[in-house]
């Protein structure tokens, strides 16, 4: 159904209890369903809010920079340029979930993701029985004559509005591994068939490799912001059992990603055999040593929270005592921890000395990599979206 249509069918009545999807095919019509009922106070409010953030409602990038000013248009005093209008129009037509009627009732929990249409609420009769409505990442509208809380439920709140936690950073690759040993040193060979001597001794085995080291966690996403709001509500009904309870934290950041396990280190070589042959021989060549594993990698850093936006409120100012508004900080997300150092590299064993003759020494094990730093948390928090309310007579 376009908002036209909808308009005309639910709004100068509403005696009949409808949800579903409208076609909004402009940035004017979607201002006159979401924000129409704003007085000047409330857009005052949000462009005071966003001049104080200094643009962190949305992140660096001139597509972002035009969804902010859209925003200020929408909800505060903004002006679109040709340009901004120009955007604007390559946005819509978007739907919207709409739910008209006398009396809407929430006796379920209702949550609306970034990816799902943004969610309006136009009622004579606002009725909580035992359900909350969430919105993450998105925009809300609620216009509606009357609140009544009939029974509470499981959340703490009736009506969330949240942002959205950063991706967390992917993981760091391992360093890889060997696939064989060093070089093995050569054996000892007789000179003369059947004669050792003048023979060398078996020769000593390559040092192995220092294992690869592990690489670095990514860095977190930064988180995306708790949206917009406005909540219209003309009267509370003194039969509620409970205040109506608002809640809203905006975008946490996401967690740094793990750094790499350090490679293991080369095995050293075997040492060659030493000469055998009649009466004589030569000494065994020495193993070589293992080698040092690889370092872990550094685990990636967390990404930043992010503020909300204002939620505009309207409500009776005789009943203000039952209105309970909560609030917290988004946090910054946490480093990723350091990947583990790799194993050292076995020694090489020993060449076995000829007739009469010693064997090599084995190779020393190699020692294991140094364990990587754990990444940095976050360097900044979200501030919530401040309430700006208004108490009506």
């Amino acid at each position: 159904m376009k908002y036209s249509q909808w308009v005309e069918k639910y709004g100068k009545t509403r005696v009949s209890v409808s949800s579903e999807l409208v076609q909004v095919d402009s940035v004017e019509e979607f201002k006159s369903l979401f924000t129409g009922q704003l007085d000047a106070q409330h857009r005052r409010d949000l462009m005071a809010a966003d001049a104080r953030s200094k643009k962190s409602f949305s992140h660096n990038g001139a597509e972002n920079e035009a969804m902010d000013r859209l925003i200020q248009y929408v909800y505060g005093e903004g002006e679109l340029s040709a340009e901004d209008a120009a955007y604007a129009k390559k946005l819509f037509p978007i739907t919207v979930m709409a739910a008209t009627g006398d009396t809407v009732t929430i006796n379920h929990d209702v949550t609306v993701n970034p990816n799902d249409p943004p969610y309006a609420i136009k009622a004579n009769s606002l009725v909580f029985d035992g359900g909350a409505i969430t919105i993450n990442g998105n925009t809300l509208h609620i216009d509606v004559g009357s609140v009544y809380i009939k029974k509470t439920g499981s959340k703490p709140y009736h009506v969330g509005i949240f942002g959205v936690t950063g991706a967390n950073g992917n993981n760091g690759v391992n360093g890889s591994n060997y696939t064989s040993p060093a070089k093995a040193g050569s054996d000892a060979s007789a000179p003369t068939p059947g004669i050792c001597t003048g023979a060398s001794d078996g020769g000593n085995g390559d040092n192995g490799g220092d294992g690869r080291d592990g690489h670095s966690g990514a860095k977190g996403k930064d988180g995306s912001p708790s949206q917009p709001a406005v909540i219209m509500i003309d009267a509370y009904d003194p039969n509620s059992v409970a205040p109506l309870v608002l809640s809203t934290r905006s975008g946490a950041g996401g967690r740094g990603g793990d750094g790499g396990q350090g490679g293991a280190g080369q095995d050293g070589g075997h040492g060659g055999h030493g000469c055998d042959s009649g009466c004589e021989g030569s000494d065994g060549g020495d193993g070589g040593n293992g080698g040092t594993g690889g370092a872990g990698g550094k685990g990636g850093d967390g990404g930043n929270g992010v503020n909300g936006f204002p939620i505009q409120v309207q409500f009776p100012g005789v009943a203000r005592n039952n209105l309970i508004t909560l609030s917290a900080v988004a946090p910054s997300g946490d480093g990723g921890a350091g990947g583990a150092g790799g194993k050292g590299g076995h020694g090489g064993a020993k060449g076995s000395g000829g007739k009469h003759k010693s064997d090599g020494s084995n190779g020393s094990d190699g020692r294991p990599g140094k364990h990587g730093d754990a990444g940095q948390s976050g360097g900044k928090t979200g501030a919530p979206g401040n309430y700006s309310i208004k108490y009506t007579n």
